[in-house]
């Protein structure tokens, strides 16, 4: 009896807790449309109260509390189902998805990789999955590899390759030849953070790593490795690069597992978490304030082989010049001389002033000089104006426009609400069409400031350059209080305010700077990310704004963004598309029955 009185004494104390619980969590008396039920359900709880006190009681008295087999039921239904059940765990964040390995022959079998918790594997496509790589030395991983060959042959390459200010590092890479179950370390112990695993597709014992190296300082194991004996020797297979460099990403070429491209990148973080207000000068232009403090750098390059290492060109053609950050990219399984890369670059989101007005067309180059309209939106000023597809535009108030290039410049002259005159040739007439420019709905204004929640309102954090807050004098560390008069408490209440303006509206501040209180009216005519430097730059991720490739003028290409070859690497071409906060993820996937489709993840959530 001794041994039962304490299990006893637990059991009914936790029922009487959880009746308890229950009976608070009842309706109100003031509920009178649910009194009946209300009545019924206070009923069932004193009753069960009643017996729990009468197990109490005998317990106390000496008795034993009835043990109960595991098929009995341990909660009346009833009880239960006045709970509902929530996840309480795990507490922290197991931090970025880093890479994912699938096994091509049975898709349903996957790993995945993340930055601080370790390794995952499911069987039966994601329905449930298990943790791996829970016993080893580090729980950070930047790149993951199962042999397309042999599913029980899996690669880790330990130590997130994203540089942000909460990064982990590992010590080097490790093998598994049961799937999962065991591992053991393979070397590169220094290599501190890998980009990129990629295994032969016929022979599981051919591996390549990319190991990026410490992100805090230079030397260690950093480069492209290569192993023919399934990890017991390592030899470096990239010659010509500095102890600040390493490789961030690897792509074998479907057809022919010869032939690589391989892209390095030379990045650093110092000793500062991030750079805001004075101190943002300290970080390299084009970046957030979270950015390493060397992003972009002489030592980023595309290189292929075509000879499994052995030799190296170093890829130029169509790519862009000057320092370049991080590099990801892929092959087309359908056309294997294809491929596509997204490049960062030093230049990021610079290019002729962006145009502030919106008309509602597309148009490319006309045949015989000119500009064709390949799109007109009806609703917009284009449409309205009565301008209509294949509409060639020769002249814009008596200047004549060369190129499509050339239109978009005649529109950098121009604000919203102006009116132009365009000569149009259409078919075999021509005629002058007047248009009124309007305001373009895509792009929101914004303050131009880095908000963060603070006692006493929001703490403005850092203040962009040539934006409406820099305008209006506010400065970092000056907290807003009311927006339009509406109090300023969180984030939320700046953005909603802001959701419902548009270009040339008034906002309205107050604000402390110190112990004054101020007010202040801006003007929101500049567009997200507008800068005199950077006018395509990304208001929030330190990157590139989508789609304004065609409109950053003849050096655009300098700025990355999305890149194809058709020719297997020797010359590249630059594409519309979006290069937002590339030193966190710069991932390109060919969707393998159509290379016209892809997914690009340049951005942290």
């Amino acid at each position: 009896m001794t041994a039962t009185m304490p299990l006893g004494r637990v059991v009914s104390t936790t029922f009487l807790a959880l009746a308890l619980t229950v009976l608070a969590a009842a309706p109100g008396r003031g509920d009178s449309a649910a009194a009946p039920d209300r009545d019924k359900q206070i009923a069932d709880l004193e009753k069960q109260l009643i017996d729990l006190q009468k197990q109490l009681k005998s317990l106390k008295d000496g008795g034993s509390l009835k043990v109960l087999s595991a098929s009995e039921e341990v909660l009346p239904v009833g009880w239960v189902n006045k709970f509902q059940w929530r996840c309480i765990g795990p507490a922290t964040m197991g931090g970025r998805i880093t890479s994912i390995a699938v096994y091509d022959a049975d898709p349903t079998t996957y790993w995945i990789a993340t930055a601080s918790g370790g390794l995952l594997k499911t069987t039966n496509n994601g329905v449930t999955f298990e943790h791996q790589f829970d016993r080893e030395a580090t729980v950070s991983i930047g790149a993951v590899a199962v042999a397309p060959s042999n599913k029980d042959i899996v690669w880790v390459g330990t130590g997130e390759a994203n540089p942000r200010n909460s990064v982990s590092f590992g010590d080097g890479v490790y093998k598994s030849t049961d799937s999962g179950k065991k591992w053991q370390n393979m070397g590169l112990k220094s290599s501190y953070q890998v980009g990129s695993i990629v295994v032969h597709p016929k022979n599981p014992d051919v591996v390549y790593v990319g190991a990026l190296g410490r992100l805090y300082g230079p030397g260690g194991d950093r480069g492209l490795y290569k192993t023919e004996d399934g990890g017991k020797t390592w030899k470096s297979v990239l010659s010509g690069l500095d102890d600040k460099t390493g490789v961030i990403d690897i792509a074998m070429n479907p057809a022919n597992p010869e032939t690589l491209l391989v892209a390095t990148w030379e990045r650093q973080r110092d000793e500062f978490d991030s750079f805001r207000g004075e101190a943002k000068s300290k970080v390299q232009g084009g970046t957030d304030e979270y950015a390493p403090s060397k992003v972009h750098a002489s030592g980023g390059a595309i290189y292929k082989t075509t000879d499994g290492g052995k030799t190296f060109t170093k890829l130029t053609k169509g790519l862009p010049a000057g320092k370049l950050g991080r590099i990801g990219f892929d092959w087309s399984r359908k056309n294997p001389q294809t491929a596509f890369a997204i490049v960062d670059t030093e230049k990021v989101g610079m290019g002729k002033p962006p145009a502030t007005v919106y008309l509602g067309i597309q148009g490319e180059d006309a045949t015989n000089g000119g500009a064709k309209l390949t799109s007109v939106t009806e609703n917009a000023p284009s449409g309205k104006a009565g301008l209509k597809e294949g509409d060639v535009i020769r002249s814009v108030d008596g200047a004549e426009v060369k190129n499509y290039e050339g239109l978009i410049d005649e529109f950098r002259k121009r604000k919203p609400n102006d009116k132009a005159k365009f000569t149009v040739v259409r078919g075999k007439e021509t005629k002058e069409i007047e248009v009124t420019f309007g305001f373009r709905p895509d792009e929101r204004p914004t303050v131009g400031i880095t908000p963060e929640e603070a006692e006493g309102g929001i703490l403005i954090a850092d203040v962009q350059e040539n934006s409406p807050a820099e305008k209006g004098g506010l400065k970092p560390g000056d907290v807003i209080t009311a927006v339009d008069d509406n109090p300023a408490k969180t984030r939320g209440d700046v953005f909603q305010v802001l959701a419902n303006k548009k270009l040339g509206d008034k906002l309205k501040l107050a604000y402390t700077r110190g112990e004054e209180k101020k007010t202040v009216e801006l003007t929101l005519n500049e567009i997200a990310g507008a800068g005199p430097s950077r006018p395509y730059g990304h208001p929030l991720l330190g990157g590139q704004r989508e789609n304004v490739q065609s409109q950053q003028g003849p050096d655009g290409v300098n700025t990355g963004g999305l890149f194809k070859t058709t020719d297997g690497g020797e010359t590249w071409t630059r594409l519309n598309s979006i290069n937002p906060r590339p030193f966190y993820f710069s991932v390109v996937r060919v969707d393998p029955t159509d290379e016209n489709t892809l997914w690009v993840l340049g951005v942290d959530l």
